[in-house]
């Protein structure tokens, strides 16, 4: 028989376990709006920018990266990879900025013109070269904690 003493022990015990059985703490941050502005340093809009937000959260894997790229007036909504759900997790985020993908026709043309149609497309951005420490997750120095109250990020490369 077990002593009056040793029971709430064990009930806390048992409590306890079955937290972090149930995952308990572990629970994945909100989804929360976030537009992007991305110029360079001299002012202007940089156009055609791939941004993603790589959540540092422990748990949160490549499923909750975001991203958006920037239009004409550097400006971009993020939305989850994969997905049409508009925003980022509400956690601290690395970000990477890179350059977004050529325009379908230019791609689709590809071939028929030999990439004279994508070399055209580049020859059209503006505020270029996006420097490289901004284009890998090691050496970006870019960091966002989105919220509630946080939906904006502004980048100037």
């Amino acid at each position: 028989m077990m002593s009056n003493n040793f029971r709430p022990a064990l009930l806390i015990l048992a409590l306890g376990w079955i937290g972090c059985c149930t995952g308990c703490g572990n629970e994945i941050p909100e989804l929360v709006p976030m537009s992007v502005t991305v110029t360079s340093a001299s002012g202007g809009a940089v156009n055609n920018a791939l941004v993603k937000f790589v959540p540092l959260m422990d748990g949160l894997d490549g499923s909750h990266v975001a991203s958006g790229v920037t239009g004409k007036d550097g400006t971009c909504e993020l939305k989850l990879l994969g997905s049409e759900e508009l925003g980022v997790r509400a956690c601290e985020h690395k970000v990477i900025v890179t350059e977004g993908p050529a325009p379908d026709d230019a791609r689709a043309a590809y071939f028929k013109d030999k990439g004279a149609s994508i070399q055209r497309f580049e020859k059209s951005l503006k505020n270029r070269p996006i420097p490289k420490q901004y284009e890998r997750l090691f050496s970006t120095p870019l960091k966002c904690s989105p919220s509630a109250e946080v939906s904006t990020f502004e980048i100037v490369l």
